[in-house]
Formats: C-alpha cells, structure tokens, sequence
C-alpha cells in the first residue's frame, strides 16, 4: 500500500504541475469547486473551474484518481484549501486527502466512515461499528480512534452525524438509532470538548411518543435524532422517526443537562412521524435566525422554523427529497433540486426509495418579511434529473448543478443563473458525481 501511493504521489505530481487554489493567479473571476467522482473502477476528487463572470465552465481538473478510492463519497475543504474524501468502500476504509502541494495522503479507517466534519486543523470521522476517530490533516495520521460506544451507559449505538460549533470548542455526535437488539441505545446526543474530545455531555432525547415506535423493530424506538445545528443559545435537532424538529438550552446541554425540551412536528397538516426532516439549512434573515428543512417523507413539504420561537413560520408543499438549499442572501432567495429520497413508514421497518426530478426550486423570501407571502416557483431545467447543488462562489450568484439521467448518478455539470433563468453552460463530469465539497 505505501509503495502504491508513493508511485501515485509522484505520478500526481508530474500530471498537476499548478499549485491547487481557490481562484487563480492570473484573476479573481475563476472559482474552484470540488466535487467526488467515481467510474466503476476508480474514484478521486475533481475540481470544476468556473468564470464567476461568464459563468462558463472551464475544465473539471482531475485532483487525484486512484483505484484504492474506488467509493469516495462526502468532500470538505480545510482552510488549507485541501480536499479530505471519504472512501466507504467496505474493502479499504479510508480518508484520502490531496492539496496544494500536490500530495495524496492516505488514513486507513478501521470501519466505513459515514460524516466527516473539520475543526482547524483536526478531522472527525464517524464510522460503523460506534467507531469515532480524530486525525491530524496536516500530518494525515490518527490521533485517537475509539469505541465510542463504551463511553456510554447504555452502551451507544451508531454514531452518525458531527456539529461543529462555531467557535470550535465543541463537536455534538447524534447516534440516530437503537442496535437491533435494543441493548445498545441510540437516539442521543454525545457532545465533546474539542481539540482533546473529552465527553462532556450524554443527551438520552425524550422517547415520549411511543406511537409513532415502530414494533417489533428494535431500532426504530426513539425520536431518531440527526442533523444537529446550534443558534441563539438553542440546539435544534432533526428528530426522523418522530417526524419532527427538537430544541434544547445549548448551555444547558454542554453542561449535561437537557433544559427546555420541546418538538414540532415538519409536515404540512402537522401530524406526526409522517415528515422525515432531512435537509436542513440555517438561513439568517437579518437578526432573525431560521431553519429551511426539506422532508423526505411521502408528503413532502418544506417548513421554515424558527429555532428561538420554537415554531414553523412558513410551510410550502415541495415533492420529497429535495436537497440541502443553496441561499442568495442578497436577494433573499433559496434555491434547490430534488434528488428524491423517499422515506415510507412500514409495519416494520423504514424504506428508502428514490424518485429524483428535473426541476430547480426557488424559494423567494423577498417580499415579506413575515414569510407568510413568500412562494414557491418549480422551474423546468432541463430533460435530465437534477440531483445535486451548489453555489459557484460566496460573491456570485451563479449555480452550479449536477444532472443525470439515473437516480444517483449526476454526470454532467451546469452552470446556471436563477436570477436571468437561464442555463449558461454545461460539462460532462470526470466520473459518476458522489458529492459537491462543503
């Protein structure tokens, strides 16, 4: 494996001859956004290069593509403009991370990883098996890998999702569910003092509606807590199995304490364990902080919440499974597709179907501060499904978008102007598309 990658090093370094950056030397008009990318028998990381200006797209520059990557999948970008990949290929585990230097490193995880979130210059990963592991990017090396589910009475099960706190002194872990046993516990949240991970916090979420358990399945008997985001002193989290939106006293919490507890459910009638909240994205309207969830759940529906007020200010019906939005705060505007994960409650378990769709959503917040006018437009973009999204720049108002003509498998890039309606360009991708950076 070290001889491996030290032949692809240098076989990198002679293909990439120009320093990785955001934009380039020669102008500030050319964004970079990475994206994974696998064709069956090898995967990496790509960068589209887009004029900010004219939008058009001018290349998709292949960072590193190995056959030990073959299944990279979620990509975050360090303020070292590096690229860290997951790989959850079940026969080599890993996170491989490539930069300016035009170096490929490669750290060997001892399970598949699921998120991956960065804190400076230390990674987090979670992994199958209640597997937690800390690394250092700069070094690509393991600080600490660890059970994390013996860190708990009952024990944890599945860690799933990382929160990083805005000042970065604190990582919040949801554990979504229950083993199939019952014996190892789900539905809490873990959260750590960074940079050491010391445990500070077991939130065991209230299990207080124990209709919506879904009997004589072991795992699914809690609220199924997710997405973790932090605002105004308030811990909101994604509750999947309750259909629903919790919130908590984040000082409390840090303190081990769960203070103020309440829920709101994210369909459109209100009802419970029927939304499946999946995408979330915090959207500061001037001073007034909110929550744009999207549910995957049969019905649809997109809810705007607001975490200090504990209530949904504004609900829209939208087809389930539409993704993360991309927000223009200059003109008050959000912005998503649908890749179309579905989620239906059945007699004894969960299942997760796909229905993707060839639509860009615009979500105008312009017109009324109270929301309560803000409309919904389903804009025809193109024959192909659009299944994922992202902002070509934090200064531009141009879209980037990811469409195929298989669920799950974007293969061509569009740039696209949701304020002139219009596509601009378009590219075939360097592989099947897994995910734009965050």
């Amino acid at each position: 494996m070290n001889h491996f990658l030290s032949s692809l090093t240098l076989l990198a370094t002679l293909i990439l001859s120009v320093p990785l950056a955001r934009t380039t030397s020669a102008s500030d008009q050319v964004a970079e956004i990475g994206y994974s990318f696998q064709n069956g028998k090898a995967g990496g990381v790509a960068v589209a290069q887009i004029d900010t200006t004219s939008g058009k797209i001018l290349d998709s520059k292949v960072l590193f593509e190995s056959p030990d990557c073959r299944q990279p999948l979620k990509v975050r970008q360090t303020a070292n403009q590096e690229y860290i990949v997951t790989n959850i290929d079940e026969n080599n585990p890993s996170i491989f991370i490539t930069g300016n230097a035009n170096k490929l490193r490669q750290i060997e995880l001892p399970t598949i990883p699921d998120d991956v979130q960065i804190a400076d210059n230390q990674g987090l990963v979670t992994c199958d098996k209640d597997i937690i592991v800390a690394f250092d990017i700069e070094r690509a090396k393991i600080i600490r890998s660890w059970d994390v589910g013996k860190l708990y009475r009952p024990r944890a099960n599945g860690p799933e999702s990382i929160f990083i706190s805005s000042d970065k002194k604190y990582a919040v872990i949801s554990f979504q569910k229950d083993n199939k046993t019952g014996k190892e516990r789900g539905n809490r949240l873990g959260v750590y003092e960074l940079p050491k991970m010391i445990q500070v916090a077991d939130l065991q979420l209230p299990r207080d509606r124990k209709e919506l358990h879904i009997e004589g399945n072991k795992k699914e008997q809690g609220p199924g807590p997710e997405v973790v985001i932090v605002s105004d002193n308030t811990l909101s989290v994604t509750l999947d199995l309750y259909g629903a939106v919790g919130f908590m006293n984040w000082q409390a919490a840090i303190g081990n304490k769960i203070k103020n507890w309440s829920a709101v459910p994210t369909s459109l009638d209100g009802q419970w364990g029927i939304a499946f909240p999946d995408r979330v994205r915090k959207i500061q309207f001037d001073t007034h902080t909110t929550l744009l969830v999207f549910n995957a759940g049969v019905d649809g529906g997109a809810v705007l919440i607001s975490p200090k007020q504990r209530r949904v200010l504004w609900k829209r019906p939208v087809p389930p499974g539409l993704e993360r939005a991309i927000y223009l705060p200059k003109q008050r505007m959000a912005f998503s597709v649908c890749s179309g994960k579905t989620k239906t409650r059945r007699t004894s378990a969960i299942e997760k179907t796909y229905a993707p769709q060839p639509y860009l959503f615009a979500f105008d917040f312009s017109s009324s501060q109270a929301f309560a006018e803000a409309p919904v437009e389903k804009i025809e973009l193109t024959d192909k499904f659009a299944i994922k999204i992202s902002r070509v720049s934090p200064g531009s108002n141009l879209l980037l978008i990811a469409v195929g003509t298989k669920a799950q498998q974007p293969d061509e890039l569009i740039t696209y102007d949701p304020l002139k309606r219009k596509i601009i360009d378009r590219q075939p991708t360097v592989g099947i598309l897994g995910r734009f950076e965050i």
